[in-house]
């Protein structure tokens, strides 16, 4: 998941799901790279790549806050801000992936055939990645979401011949 090096405007080819996702948590107000990792079900060293790729891409700074114990939070540079509405727009398009892929799912179990759906739109681990946001952005319902977290989790345990 390497961000690469981008251009300044470059927001709308660049951002990867995950990358957008973690943008959007921060734009909602999740600031602490351990209550992203908890959102996004990720865990925290992926958490602090994705975030790294996006301090290099100039969209998110870290800064430090509290009196006593003083914590690392993140906020969005205006770069990251000008990258919410393409990230955005890269999370609902991630959200009709997830709905297609939940409906191949179940038509597929109701068929009883195990093979993959020809193409939900996205990788089936960046929708897990980022299935977890889609109802906090109002993309999916939590049914929804957690209906799609099931069927992807179960992809490494049953993939080959699970039941169901």
């Amino acid at each position: 998941m390497a961000g690469g090096e981008m251009g300044a405007a470059d927001t709308g080819g660049g951002l990867t799901p995950s990358q957008a996702a973690v943008l959007l948590a921060v734009y909602r107000g999740v600031d602490r790279v351990e209550e992203l990792a908890r959102a996004l079900r990720l865990p925290r060293e992926t958490v602090e790549d994705i975030v790294g790729e996006l301090e290099a891409m100039g969209m998110l700074e870290e800064y430090r806050s509290g009196l006593i114990f003083k914590r690392r939070r993140l906020r969005l540079t205006r770069r990251g801000l000008d990258a919410v509405p393409e990230a955005m727009r890269l999370m609902e398009h991630a959200a009709q992936a997830a709905k297609r892929l939940v409906e191949a799912r179940l038509a597929r179990q109701e068929a009883r055939r195990l093979e993959a759906p020809a193409d939900a739109g996205l990788p089936e681990e960046e929708l897990l990645a980022i299935a977890p946001l889609l109802p906090m952005l109002g993309l999916l319902s939590a049914a929804e979401a957690l209906m799609l977290l099931d069927l992807l989790s179960g992809l490494d345990a049953g993939g080959a011949g699970g039941g169901g």
